[in-house]
């Protein structure tokens, strides 16, 4: 997974760590509304279905959810002052799995183009003295 696609990994590393920063660092007094918690974990779900593909869409919903959950988490025990919100922890959720199904979207429609047609014939050939057989082509 990581090997297969090291700068989708290296986007969501720095992504991540973004978020870590806008949700924990410094900041001004802002109430966070529920558009925007969708709206920033979004590209979590899209970077989780490129790195997991559409196969493992469970393991890549649960690794988000988790990252929501901890994200909340942490923002109570290094920020005393925000308060825990189940709506945040929705919206999150929410922003995760629109990311997912637009991932899972644009991975199949990517999946159907980049197939090439397959050819497939055979050969019939002579051999001495057995008649007429057929044989795959050499590679």
């Amino acid at each position: 997974m990581l090997r297969r696609h090291p700068v989708v990994t290296l986007v969501g590393v720095v992504y991540f760590g973004g978020l870590c920063f806008i949700s924990l660092g410094p900041r001004a007094e802002i109430e966070s509304t529920l558009f925007g918690g969708v709206l920033i974990f979004v590209p979590a779900g899209l970077i989780l279905m490129v790195l997991f593909s559409r196969k493992h869409w469970f393991a890549a919903f649960t690794v988000g959810t988790l990252g929501v959950v901890w994200l909340e988490l942490a923002c109570i025990v290094w920020r005393p002052d925000a308060p825990l919100r189940t709506t945040d922890m929705v919206a999150g959720v929410t922003g995760l799995v629109i990311g997912l199904l637009a991932g899972a979207i644009i991975e199949g429609a990517r999946g159907r183009r980049a197939k090439p047609p397959v050819v497939s014939f055979t050969r019939i050939s002579q051999t001495s003295g057995s008649g007429l057989t057929t044989e795959s082509p050499r590679d």
